[in-house]
């Protein structure tokens, strides 16, 4: 019920009808052609017309029935943005990560991170929930970078205390495989979570620059940063996935970063996308 509820958008019944409509007009077409060499029976009457209409309807509804993927490949110089439904981790190329200003990775205490989080599934699926060997690499990747502060522990009673600029970006992992985990957002010492609209262009910008210099042009995938515990209030979801392709393109046009982006939705965040709305959007690119 829920994916036909999803169906049900403005862009899609218009979808359905002008499928339905061109289905419909060719079917009668043909049926016509076919009566005036061969008056057969069974193509007149209104049985017959029901079956055209219904034929018709079925097909217009499934062929605007929105997909689990949609890409577009733009040209000079070549290369392409997907958009699917799936799981991150079972993507073959390297990961975009979101975290905070402070790089907080311990989502054994909820309040730190969400247990349902994009980090959170980071540590379990590629750190085997070893908190201390994650902070270890995180610590390394951040050296060359200068703090924007370190707070005290009376101030911030859990979690990292080291503050970088949003932007920052700690490049994890192998040549094969870099996770770009990239502070988008800012952690308040209540344990809240908040970014905004300037803040997400500025880290994504930020983003594209360091997997130019150290991505290969290998495929990149990375999950819809700010779309929930991070609070960019005043984006939907479907407005962050549409400002995370434009970002990548308008960079991609200086100079290729890699070759294809795929921008994964989670499975839970189904319902709050249009996929029909998203291919539209990457054909106006």
């Amino acid at each position: 019920m829920a994916a036909f509820g999803n169906f049900a958008t403005h862009r899609n019944v218009k979808l359905a009808a002008a499928y339905s409509s061109v289905t419909f007009a060719g079917i009668s077409g043909l049926v016509q052609l076919i009566l005036a060499v061969y008056p057969l029976s069974m193509l007149q009457g209104g049985r017959s017309l029901l079956i055209v209409i219904s034929a018709s309807l079925a097909f217009g509804i499934i062929r605007a029935f929105p997909k689990n993927t949609v890409d577009r490949e733009l040209k000079n110089p070549t290369f392409k943005v997907t958009i699917k439904k799936g799981d991150l981790f079972e993507e073959d190329s390297h990961l975009v990560i979101g975290f905070t200003d402070t790089f907080d990775t311990d989502s054994n205490d909820a309040e730190i991170i969400s247990p349902a989080s994009v980090q959170a599934q980071f540590l379990r699926r590629v750190y085997s929930g070893e908190v201390d060997a994650l902070d270890r690499d995180l610590t390394i990747a951040l050296d060359g970078y200068v703090p924007e502060g370190i707070e005290t522990r009376e101030v911030k009673p859990k979690g990292r205390l080291t503050r970088y600029p949003l932007g920052t970006v700690a490049v994890l992992g192998s040549f094969e495989t870099r996770y770009y985990c990239v502070a988008y957002s800012r952690m308040g010492n209540n344990l809240a979570a908040q970014s905004s609209v300037d803040a997400l262009w500025l880290s994504l910008s930020r983003l594209w620059d360091v997997i130019d210099e150290t991505g290969n042009r290998r495929s990149v995938s990375m999950p819809v940063i700010g779309s929930d515990l991070a609070r960019v209030d005043n984006l939907d979801y479907e407005s962050i996935v549409k400002m995370v392709a434009l970002s990548f393109v308008a960079r991609s046009r200086k100079s290729i970063i890699t070759r294809a982006l795929t921008i994964v939705i989670h499975p839970r965040d189904c319902a709050r996308i249009d996929m029909n709305e998203m291919a539209a959007f990457l054909n106006s690119l």
